[in-house]
């Protein structure tokens, strides 16, 4: 199963990864719909070996990789190519 994440809902304070609040997304295969919190989408990628996406306008895909700050909070974010991406941050709220 791979999601591919479509929308982003951020907490008031902030404008970076860490300052996600959910994610939504649909089963690739299935069509399922999925609204989870960053922490369950932490989860998901990193301990639970789940796989999510956010597809550009070119279909290039971005994977979801789980990540911790420098002070200790759990985030998630894209990566193409081994290059970290902001892709997450330019979907539309929800």
């Amino acid at each position: 199963m791979a999601v591919r994440i479509t929308h982003r809902r951020m907490i008031a304070t902030g404008t970076t990864h860490e300052h996600i609040a959910r994610l939504k997304g649909y089963d690739d295969a299935a069509g399922t719909p999925y609204d989870a919190t960053r922490e369950q989408w932490y989860e998901f990628v990193k301990n639970q070996n789940g796989v999510a996406y956010v597809q550009d306008a070119l279909g290039r895909r971005a994977s979801l990789v789980g990540r911790i700050s420098s002070a200790g909070n759990r985030y998630v974010q894209t990566v193409r190519d081994n290059v970290w991406t902001d892709n997450l941050l330019a979907l539309p709220l929800y």
